[in-house]
Parts: structure tokens; C-alpha cells; sequence
């Protein structure tokens, strides 16, 4: 998938670095790009029906359909 076409208000799976905390039945969406898409640095604030928000690398979410 192009980074790129990732946009605000997508629905993602985040991956979350710390295996033990990561939850793939859990959808996240994403509420701010931080930067440039083809910047691999570029921050995502991603948050969910629960409330939890997180500022996550692009390469840790995938979009979902």
C-alpha cells in the first residue's frame, strides 16, 4: 500500500511495537497527519471508539476497508 494514500478519517489496525500491548481486534482512525506522507518520520495521531488516542509511526498502521 502507498503511505500516501493514507488521509484523515481512515480506518487502520495499529501495530504496536510492544507486542504485549498490541490489540488487532481494536479500529483506529486516523484524526491527524502530522507532516508529509512521504516523509517515513511523519507522525499519525490515531484514536479509537474507546476514547485512547495515540501518536503513531506511519509504518505501524495499516488501512483497513
Amino acid at each position: 500500500m502507498a503511505k500516501k494514500s493514507l488521509k484523515v478519517g481512515d480506518k487502520v489496525k495499529w501495530y504496536d511495537p510492544d507486542i504485549k500491548y498490541r490489540d488487532l481486534n481494536v479500529i483506529w482512525t486516523i484524526s491527524k497527519i502530522y507532516g508529509d506522507l512521504n516523509d517515513e518520520n511523519t507522525i499519525i495521531l490515531i484514536t479509537n471508539e474507546y476514547g485512547s488516542e495515540a501518536e503513531v509511526s506511519q509504518n505501524e498502521i495499516k488501512k483497513i476497508n
